[in-house]
């Protein structure tokens, strides 16, 4: 397949051109494809790419080609779990001062607690949270564009790289409870639920792992106290020199990718989660020339033809995650959208799973 056919010539419109990832992580998908057979050179050829692209320790490149090179590494090495084996080899190293933060802290729960906020020193994926419970470690991943997650690729990758890191630090596989994607099931799930070892939720609204707690607590034997301060300091100037301004309308986006399913996808809630009022948001867009309604509308004709197209959810489970009460009301948008019903246009554009 041709990068055309892949559609990586062009970075798609909703990649930031801003959002960059650490070279260590091209590198690591360059060596992962060697390892399965793939040439190094030929896919940094086909991407127009340097051979020695992910060398320069320091040098940042854009997310659009670590998403074109995951997408097309993939296709290569004919491995749809091609993600899930970079967490396999993974190595504290292949994530810079996130790396080292692992290495010299207590355990697993401080070193999440450094990972989350200093995230951008890494890469501009998305945002993390975590929630913490008496038994458990709940951990979610929130893309900062839907591109991100068109393929299963970028959750397998963060995902089993979170495994990855606790077993190369923590001398432990830190086995989640439950496991919870964006993406549909796959044909064959052997290596995921080997990877997780876990009950694997699909075609879920968010993507989010809970790990038991006792996992996270458990000593690092290389804790460093002194080490980890040092790290700190350069984690942090790393984060503040790679840290994002999202636009309003880019912050619009993201909160309603999360409000939607919850039914509070309006400009009250929006405004609301962003803590700022309805007036001041509307003025933000108007100044970006946006309007609520049309990222709105954009946002869930996005995710509808996403769900109709590469998942197997039902039409009603689609309109209640995109915050319709009914079918009717989704399947009317919808025919205003592109003059089908949702199932007509899935007969037409379904991708064979």
């Amino acid at each position: 397949m041709s990068t055309s056919e892949l559609n990586i010539a062009t970075p798609p419109p909703d990649i930031d051109p801003e959002w960059t990832t650490a070279s260590y992580y091209i590198n690591s998908v360059l060596s992962t494809a060697e390892s399965l057979g793939v040439s190094r050179r030929e896919l940094c050829k086909d991407l127009n790419l340097p051979e020695d692209c992910g060398d320069d320790p320091e040098k940042r490149l854009p997310m659009s080609t670590l998403i074109a090179l995951l997408e097309l590494a993939a296709l290569r090495t004919k491995n749809p779990d091609f993600a899930l084996i970079i967490g396999q080899q993974t190595q504290p190293q292949n994530h810079g001062v996130l790396g080292m933060l692992g290495l010299c802290a207590t355990n697993m729960l401080e070193a999440f607690k450094l990972w989350i906020p200093f995230r951008y020193a890494l890469m501009h994926s998305g945002n993390s949270n975590m929630i913490e419970t008496k038994d458990t470690i709940r951990v979610i991943w929130e893309p900062l564009c839907l591109r991100y997650i068109e393929q299963r690729y970028m959750v397998d990758l963060i995902f089993s790289n979170w495994i990855g890191l606790g077993e190369q630090i923590y001398t432990h596989k830190p086995e989640p409870i439950e496991v919870y994607v964006t993406y549909p099931e796959p044909t064959d799930i052997r290596l995921l639920k080997k990877r997780f070892g876990a009950v694997i939720h699909f075609n879920q609204p968010h993507n989010e792992i809970v790990f038991p707690r006792t996992s996270f607590e458990k000593s690092n034997p290389q804790h460093n106290p002194d080490m980890l301060r040092l790290m700190k300091e350069y984690a942090q100037k790393a984060h503040e020199s790679q840290e994002l301004t999202l636009t309003c309308s880019q912050q619009v986006t993201l909160a309603l990718v999360d409000l939607l399913p919850k039914r509070r996808g309006t400009i009250t809630y929006v405004a609301e989660s962003l803590s700022m009022t309805e007036r001041t948001l509307q003025r933000r867009l108007t100044e970006e020339k946006n309007a609520f309604n049309d990222l709105l509308r954009k946002l869930r004709f996005t995710q509808a033809v996403q769900g109709l197209t590469a998942t197997q959810q039902s039409v009603t489970d689609i309109a209640l995650s995109l915050g319709y009460n009914d079918t009717g009301s989704f399947t009317k948008a919808f025919k205003q959208w592109t003059e089908l019903s949702p199932t007509e246009y899935r007969h037409r554009n379904a991708i064979k799973l």
